[in-house]
């Protein structure tokens, strides 16, 4: 899990999405529960503006289970998500 820490919003999209693209290679148990911090990392990465395809990141690891609404700090990926950084994620109304 830490290796997939270290790679989603630090190197670039390509890259994320490729750590994510088999999900047989992935401790899936371990993403959920790192839920949070892997969805805010990616959310930041998007709402810096120089990647915005960090949306497909996001997108990607609510595909494979993570919760846009794991909560830290009264925070959830959703809420950084949608209030701060304008990115709608399935169940907001709006996509999905």
């Amino acid at each position: 899990m830490q290796a997939l820490l270290d790679v989603i919003g630090c190197d670039g999209p390509e890259l994320s999405l490729t750590a994510l693209a088999d999900p047989s290679g992935l401790d899936l148990p371990a993403l959920r529960a790192h839920s949070w911090l892997l969805l805010v990392n990616a959310v930041s990465a998007y709402g810096a503006g120089s990647w915005p395809e960090y949306a497909d990141v996001v997108m990607r690891l609510i595909e494979l289970g993570a919760d846009p609404d794991a909560e830290q700090h009264g925070v959830t990926p959703r809420t950084l998500a949608s209030s701060v950084h304008g990115l709608a994620l399935p169940g907001d109304g709006v996509v999905g």
